[in-house]
């Protein structure tokens, strides 16, 4: 199962990069009704409409997010049974470098965790 997961995570793959476009269609589906919402004189019925659109977006943004970040733990803790001098590698878009001690982890910028 989380090996599917991570297939689906991995733009490397057909899944992955069909996977890839459907995010990127639901942000710019997002984009598109957060800005008609700041439409003056909306409908309260459209409004509504488009806040359910957001909140699917929301919640398919926060699940994708949970599950990049448990395939990258789950990647992190099967490595680590083996290694831990200076290795790195990347689960779905999130680097996971670590060494004897620290472990980074890091999207658009770094965290560090050090122990």
């Amino acid at each position: 199962m989380k090996y599917k997961i991570a297939e689906i995570l991995d733009d490397s793959t057909k899944y992955g990069r069909y996977f890839s476009w459907f995010i990127q269609g639901l942000i710019i589906t997002s984009l598109i009704s957060l800005g008609v919402q700041t439409l003056p004189d909306l409908p309260e019925v459209v409004d509504n409409i488009l806040e359910m659109i957001n909140i699917v977006c929301m919640l398919i943004f926060v699940t994708e997010y949970f599950l990049r970040l448990c395939i990258a733990f789950i990647g992190f803790l099967i490595y680590s049974q083996d290694s831990f001098d200076d290795a790195c590698f990347d689960a779905g878009g999130i680097a996971v470098t670590f060494n004897s001690d620290r472990i980074c982890i890091s999207k658009d910028t770094e965290f560090l965790l050090r122990f």
